[in-house]
């Protein structure tokens, strides 16, 4: 474990205790976490063949549930631990998910003889946290199941449609010194042919223009392979979901404490920017100059203050929190179409108990990755320099941080599975209890109250809930029985519908 120079640098470290600096700051640098992302494949059935009436009866009942989940808005019950889904992908109308694991695609009607039935596309919340191999299995077992169960219908050929390999990394602090334009005319060496960059505009205080680059493609989304490399938790905060990644960035080393709290806080409030508010906040939390704190609470009390000015402050005397990128390669079925031979012929696949055999193939693209992974990051995309030597041919070195990237070992996380799906379980329920705290402020403002307190504006919205115009408690008792709203009528539909969503994040 370390600690970065530019962090030794600040003041709120150096009035910090040696115990307490390793506490907040203490994570290991030059850190590569890699890993599958998302996995799409597809299902071919035996004996399959345009208007193949034997699956009529499977879409008949797909179709009536689907209809029942667009009207309700509500997952459906459908077979073994799946429901229907409103979703579609593509010509695929119907969507039986496993949630935060899987979603299966059926299509209704093939195009011709040669178009898949069935298209699975994993998730990454459970390929980071179960592995590659586990949800494919589970994926696979739960289609081929749901077809012997309806169709009487036996799998035959399964095809990789995409499988995009990732690296989150702390190696990247300064993008704006990789991404320059002359920086990638110098260092990247590509068969790719496009490169996109998207750059956030910064007012510095001199009034002139900052360009933060979050954002740097290389190739055609549609093409054979892409690379994305952009900062990862900007984009966590941004979507407002996958949350689980700080605790499992901490446990790894990726990010500190101190990065992990500031980043949750953003996240809370989907706003990266929040971070810099985040960073006095926690200074008032942990600081000990009693001035400081002063000056920290009189400008978060400041609502005219903008977000520029709070990072200035907080960049005069709190650390920057640690920028995660990911390098993602996305891989699509015709880069593998190229290999299909050797994939075929020369790669081996570890042993399993009992594997379908439609499924060695896409076993041999995972358990060979590394194979891949050489070609992709030596060949299709990657960071070197040209050594230029008197009398002799030109010679390449990688840059430092691609070459530990290349060298990173691809074996599976140390991190404590449980305590990131508790980690999920919390954070999404403080997002819960936030949007809740909002609507209640939200309701009372609509009601012309704008300096009450929360306990009067909820019991408030309590009683405007009851149709019986039960009179208001001035302190709510947790007692529910005296309200039949309308509002009320369906909650607890509402909250089987909650527990279809998250059952996989949380432990019963």
């Amino acid at each position: 474990m370390s600690i970065r120079v530019d962090i030794k640098r600040t003041d709120f470290y150096n009035e910090l205790s040696k115990e307490k600096r390793e506490e907040f700051f203490n994570a290991t640098g030059q850190k590569f976490l890699p890993a599958i992302d998302n996995i799409y494949y597809s299902l071919y059935v035996k004996g399959d063949h345009r208007d193949n009436e034997m699956f009529n009866e499977l879409i008949n009942d797909l179709k009536y549930f689907k209809r029942a989940a667009v009207e309700s808005r509500k997952l459906q019950e459908y077979f073994n631990g799946l429901y229907v889904d409103w979703k579609s992908f593509a010509i695929y109308k119907y969507c039986l998910t496993n949630p935060d694991f899987y979603d299966i695609f059926v299509l209704e009607n093939l195009t011709n003889d040669n178009t898949p039935r069935i298209h699975i596309q994993l998730r990454a919340y459970g390929l980071w946290l179960h592995g590659a191999e586990k949800m494919i299995e589970d994926s696979y077992n739960h289609a081929a199941g749901l077809f012997a169960e309806f169709v009487g219908a036996e799998i035959e050929i399964c095809r990789e449609n995409r499988v995009d390999y990732c690296y989150h990394t702390n190696a990247i602090q300064r993008p704006e010194r990789i991404f320059k334009d002359n920086m990638i005319e110098k260092y990247v060496s590509s068969t790719l042919e496009l490169c996109t960059k998207i750059s956030g505009m910064k007012h510095r205080e001199d009034g002139r223009l900052k360009l933060n680059y979050e954002y740097c493609a290389f190739g055609n989304p549609g093409g054979l392979v892409y690379v994305r490399c952009y900062n990862k938790g900007m984009e966590v905060i941004a979507e407002g979901y996958k949350g689980y990644f700080f605790e499992l960035w901490q446990q790894e080393g990726v990010i500190s404490y101190y990065d992990r709290y500031c980043l949750e806080l953003a996240f809370l409030e989907r706003n990266y920017d929040y971070i810099h508010k985040a960073r006095l906040l926690f200074y008032l939390e942990h600081g000990t100059q009693r001035q400081v704190k002063r000056e920290f609470e009189l400008s978060l009390a400041d609502d005219n203050l903008t977000y520029q000015k709070i990072k200035q402050l907080a960049d005069a005397y709190m650390p920057e929190i640690t920028t995660v990128f990911n390098v993602e390669y996305q891989t699509m079925r015709r880069f593998y179409y190229y290999s299909d031979e050797f994939i075929d012929a020369f790669l081996k696949t570890a042993p399993r108990e009992g594997m379908p055999e439609p499924l060695v193939r896409i076993y041999k693209i995972i358990d060979n990755r590394k194979v891949f992974l050489d070609y992709l990051t030596s060949t299709t995309l990657c960071f070197r320099r040209i050594i230029k030597e008197f009398g002799k041919k030109d010679k390449y070195e990688y840059a430092a941080w691609w070459e530990r990237l290349r060298n990173t070992k691809l074996g599976g996380l140390n991190a404590d599975k449980k305590l990131i799906r508790d980690y999920s379980s919390r954070l999404d329920k403080k997002i819960i209890q936030k949007r809740f705290v909002s609507s209640v402020a939200s309701s009372a403002v609509y009601d012309g109250k704008v300096e009450t307190g929360f306990i009067e504006d909820l019991s408030d919205v309590l009683s405007s809930i009851n149709d019986n115009d039960v009179q208001r408690a001035e302190v709510f008792d947790g007692n529910l029985e005296m309200f039949a709203s309308e509002i009320l009528k369906d909650y607890g539909t509402k909250k089987k519908n909650a527990f279809k969503r998250i059952k996989n994040r949380i432990d019963l």
